[in-house]
């Protein structure tokens, strides 16, 4: 499927009339907000009042679809979840995820909720008739969510142990309070399992679409150090997500979570999950890293970034050593409290551009105009199925498009310190070639949105760039986007070089793993499958030029080439 010029596919027709009576009734009282402490609250209650609306109209299944969006102009039935699974923001986010596999977590992006589990997707209770989302955790990791947050509390449910006081740790979006008795939660009541969302995400890391994806899930940890919690938590992740958890090191009690590591690393050794959180005892620290002095997080969001001065941003929030989460609080409680927090579309796409890791966001849904904010890569008129134009170049927007593979453009080179353009203009076949004639490692492929910034600065005023990025056949004789350009080998055979990151050297040693780790699919070409190189490449200068002018011959010949069909065009 295409990313073609579909903006968000519509959802389930034309948008209720409804629904447009609900956001005018909103804009128009956006004057009031200019009001210190009552105006925004007011307005915000007047929002939060649509939504708690739309929610029980949801309790009637037959008017979930043309009814309840009239309501709160949010269409999330799965109608509209399927087609936002068919748009160019699914098909973007998913080849844009695999950018960032080779990179250390401090530079992924994970696009991640706030309070996942408090959703008017499950029954009703206390706390969800203040939810912070609107969609079950499946139907947040079909819109391409890949953090989640669940608050755990250890409160008496209905499914609690009778030997614990009929306790049981539930999703609770509540707080845990000492008293003279012992600790409370006000707020929770009849709230969702912890063993219930683990199944739950258990069953989505069953379906094979969800096959090579890593979840990162993050357990705020409010089971007031009881042991029996910590215990029935650990039972239930051992229970339902066994050896999918990336463990820490045996016997090395409450440790750090491992920043430096990549996802790459991560799903190599036959992991899908990260769990990190607060310490615990017992066979807690077993399953979950702490978060630690290099997890940077805040919930004051709504004003981030307001200019596009990334540089100051990462540098007063040390952007290159620490794992930065910024998230909103959409919920009245929040809003009555402190004015509560907001990431708008402008906001998450600063986020993305400056190279936050886990923004997390609230009430998030298929029409929702930060998913395509999170796009980086991709623009939306991309073409990324055409078998004539299988190669990637970076456009004066920031934007990759897609293109034949014969035309003759510009590369965009690594460096040891960022990003450089070549002084030729080649094919893209030769791109490494161009590269390293001027002295660097190699052409490259941005791996996030801070990475591309810089590219596009580089690159400013010289159009589109070439990127070490195409789409070619794979060893299963599927097409797919990979990173890394195939370069002659000394046999004729063809074979590519692999692309492939290696683990700095400087990095702390992976612990101890279970050993079932799988290999990542290879190309055709023998390259590794969207694994970003960022290597240095040695090369005698001479044989280099040579190359220069040997390779784009070959390309012509026919002995080169990405498996498209080929044809001559002009650059576009």
């Amino acid at each position: 499927m295409a990313i073609a010029a579909l903006g968000l596919v519509p959802l389930a027709g034309a948008a209720p009339a409804g629904a447009q009576a609900v956001s005018d009734a909103v804009e128009a009282c956006d004057p009031l907000t200019a009001v210190p402490e009552v105006g925004p609250r007011a307005c915000g209650g007047l929002e939060r009042g649509t939504w708690l609306a739309a929610q029980y109209c949801r309790r009637v299944p037959p008017a979930q679809e043309p009814v309840c969006p009239s309501a709160d102009g949010r269409p999330v039935h799965e109608s509209a979840v399927q087609d936002y699974e068919q748009g160019w923001v699914a098909r973007a986010l998913d080849l844009q995820r695999e950018l960032d596999l080779d990179v250390p977590l401090t530079e992924s992006l994970i696009a991640g909720t706030h309070n996942s589990g408090n959703s008017t997707a499950y029954d009703p209770s206390v706390t969800i008739n203040d939810a912070n989302q609107v969609l079950s955790v499946t139907d947040q990791l079909r819109l391409g969510i890949r953090g989640l947050e669940l608050d755990l509390h250890w409160t008496p449910n209905p499914a609690g142990d009778p030997e614990e006081g009929f306790r049981a740790v539930v999703q609770c979006h509540g707080q845990s309070a000492a008293t003279p008795a012992g600790s409370v939660h006000p707020g929770c009541s009849v709230d969702r399992t912890f063993d219930d969302h683990l199944a739950e995400l258990a069953a989505w890391l069953a379906r094979p679409e969800a096959e090579g994806e890593l979840v990162l899930l993050y357990l705020e940890n409010q089971l007031d150090g009881a042991e029996a919690a910590h215990a029935s938590a650990a039972a239930s992740i051992e229970q339902h997500l066994g050896d999918l958890v990336y463990r820490p090191a045996d016997g090395g009690g409450c440790q750090e979570l491992p920043v430096a590591r990549s996802k790459r690393e991560i799903l190599d050794s036959g992991a899908r999950v990260l769990l990190t959180g607060n310490c615990g005892p017992g066979g807690w620290n077993d399953l979950v890293f702490e978060r630690g002095p290099d997890w940077d997080e805040s919930g004051s969001s709504t004003d981030y970034l307001a200019s596009s001065d990334c540089d100051t941003e990462r540098a007063a929030g040390d952007y290159e050593r620490t794992f930065v989460r910024r998230y909103e609080d959409s919920t009245f409680l929040s809003l009555m409290v402190n004015g509560g927090s907001s990431i708008s579309p402008e906001v998450a796409a600063s986020m993305v551009r400056c190279g936050v890791n886990f923004p997390g966001f609230d009430q998030v849904h298929p029409g929702d105009e930060r998913l395509p904010a999170l796009v980086w890569s991709w623009r939306a008129d991309a073409d990324t199925d055409d078998p004539a134009a299988p190669c990637a170049a970076q456009g004066d927007d920031g934007r990759f498009g897609a293109l034949p593979c014969t035309s003759v453009l510009p590369v965009a080179c690594r460096t040891t310190d960022g990003w450089a353009v070549s002084s030729q203009r080649v094919p893209w076949a030769a791109g490494d070639f161009a590269s390293r004639a001027d002295g660097h490692p190699g052409a490259g492929v941005p791996a996030n949105g801070w990475d591309n910034e810089l590219l596009r600065r580089a690159s400013d005023g010289a159009g589109n760039v070439w990127l070490a990025y195409s789409r070619r056949p794979q060893v299963d004789g599927a097409d797919r986007w990979t990173v890394g350009i195939p370069a002659p080998a000394p046999d004729g055979e063809g074979d590519g070089r692999p692309g492939r990151r290696p683990v700095d050297p400087g990095r702390p040693a992976d612990p101890g793993r279970p050993d079932h780790a799988r290999p990542r699919p290879a190309d055709a070409a023998g390259g590794t499958t969207l694994a970003v190189d960022r290597t240095a490449h040695t090369s005698d200068p001479a044989s280099t030029r040579l190359a220069l002018l040997i390779v784009p011959a070959l390309l012509l010949a026919g002995l080169l080439g990405v498996g498209h069909r080929r044809r001559t065009s002009p650059e576009r």
